[in-house]
């Protein structure tokens, strides 16, 4: 990941595949404990908003879903 090169850079999200990267390169972590049933709220809300319509903060070919590994 390139990005963790620069001096200066925020990632938000947890993209578990980048995380050791992420962390041996950064000097501060800000991490947010929400409640588990806002975040669950939040992705149904999400998800019924959004059913069968890309979402415009989704990539290209990254659809929506709620599936059993969610």
């Amino acid at each position: 990941m390139e990005l963790v090169m620069e001096p200066r850079w925020i990632i938000e999200g947890n993209y578990s595949s980048s995380m050791d990267m992420r962390l041996s390169a950064c000097d501060t972590l800000i991490q947010l404990e929400l409640p588990l049933w806002r975040c669950l709220w939040r992705v149904t809300k999400r998800r019924i908003q959004y059913m069968k319509k890309m979402r415009p903060d989704m990539a290209a070919g990254c659809p929506e879903k709620l599936d059993r590994a969610f």
